[in-house]
């Protein structure tokens, strides 16, 4: 992982907002140094990428965020809030992950979707899963039996976005 002062450019801190500030962190698992000592800011806005081959500690960053991990040593500031000082129900319901695999909660696909949106019925679920190219029928269906590819559609945050844009449909089934 580079560090944010390796980065070309004034620091993020002087750009905007920070989302997340690492400060020295380091993270030891099975006595192997995941994360050594890693300085580095999140902007509170835009998109942040953080990529680097397997092993690197991205996972392990990214489940700092919302206290899924604790450092070792060093601190981890949220909106400038130490996240030790935060109750981490609540940060978490600030703070999301989406996983590179879906993994759908017991239940029907309806019932995966109304976690996200409680008040949605049948017809508005439908038309989801019709936006997605997918058969409205499923909602009925146990989600775990729906294929590993399509789970990711079912979880998809962004797809009452693009309810009736029939371009950014078919960009986004060519997409999956």
């Amino acid at each position: 992982m580079r560090d944010a002062d390796s980065a070309k450019g004034p620091p993020v801190s002087e750009q905007q907002p920070l989302a997340f500030e690492f400060d020295r962190v380091t993270v030891v698992r099975a006595g192997r140094r995941v994360l050594d000592e890693v300085t580095a800011s999140i902007p509170a806005a835009g998109i942040t990428v953080v990529s680097g081959p397997s092993g690197a500690g991205k996972t392990t960053l990214l489940r700092l965020c919302n206290r899924l991990e604790i450092p070792d040593a060093g601190t981890v500031r949220h909106r400038g809030q130490l996240l030790d000082e935060l109750d981490p129900l609540a940060l978490r319901r600030r703070v999301g992950m989406v996983f590179q695999r879906p993994t759908p909660f017991p239940g029907t696909v309806a019932g995966n979707l109304a976690v996200a949106r409680r008040q949605a019925g049948a017809a508005e679920m439908g038309a989801a899963l019709d936006l997605l190219a997918l058969d409205p029928g499923w909602l009925g269906q146990e989600a775990h039996l729906v294929r590993r590819g399509t789970a990711a559609h079912v979880h998809s945050p962004h797809a009452d976005h693009r309810a009736g844009d029939p371009a950014a449909r078919r960009a986004h089934l060519r997409a999956g």
